[in-house]
């Protein structure tokens, strides 16, 4: 690449990185503050503010020091992350909302295989077994709900009527119409980092004003 170029995708990667990041260190030291420090001592809001300012401080030197060891891999934890993130709640998410035979009992078979065949995989090496595990636990999580669909019984009724109310007006959130199984247990999954990290964003400004 010409030096511009190159420029240009580093700053978008360094973009992406600290995007994830702040919003990574806010959570963790929003979670230490609040189930640790809150429940073990009574401390005034502003005592619990320079704790988090200073537990983000702390864990942002832990992990700036774990990046700085070439031998740490931590790409590789984060895809090994990603990929049984991803192959546990991405059928379960899109069944949900596109399969009209989707069962709760599936969507937990699902879950489980798709976060067991991650980890099954990842200690296999050598010739297939070199795929990016997200791939074949994917796979394995759609396998799940389906085989529960077509052989373990028919979803209940409230979902079937949901899930034809969704075909009928595409054009309403699909919220409205999503499985209660989901959006009761998936969709917090996807939501609370982003949630934590406004919530401490909002404290953090309240106490400075």
């Amino acid at each position: 690449l010409t030096p511009w170029l190159a420029g240009v995708v580093v700053a978008g990667i360094l973009a992406a990185v600290m995007s994830t990041v702040d919003s990574q260190l806010l959570v963790a030291a929003t979670a230490f503050v609040e189930d640790v420090l809150r429940g073990a001592k009574r401390l005034q809001d502003k005592h619990l503010l320079l704790a988090s300012r200073a537990t983000v401080v702390v864990i942002a030197l832990i992990a700036g020091g774990i990046a700085a060891d070439p031998r740490s891999e931590v790409l590789s934890m984060v895809a090994y992350a990603w990929a049984g993130l991803g192959a546990s709640f991405g059928p379960a998410l899109l069944a949900s909302l596109y399969w009209r035979r989707t069962t709760e009992v599936g969507l937990v078979a699902g879950m489980v295989a798709g976060a067991a065949t991650t980890v099954a995989w990842r200690n296999l090496d050598g010739g297939l077994f070199d795929l990016y595990e997200m791939v074949p636990a994917f796979l394995a999580g759609c396998l799940a709900i389906a085989l529960c669909g077509w052989i373990g019984g028919r979803a209940r009724r409230g979902g079937l009527e949901r899930w034809r109310g969704l075909r009928r007006s595409r054009s309403q959130p699909l919220r409205a119409h999503a499985n209660p199984f989901i959006t009761g247990f998936t969709m917090p999954c996807f939501t609370a980092s982003i949630t934590s990290s406004t919530s401490v964003e909002t404290f953090s400004l309240s106490k400075m004003r």
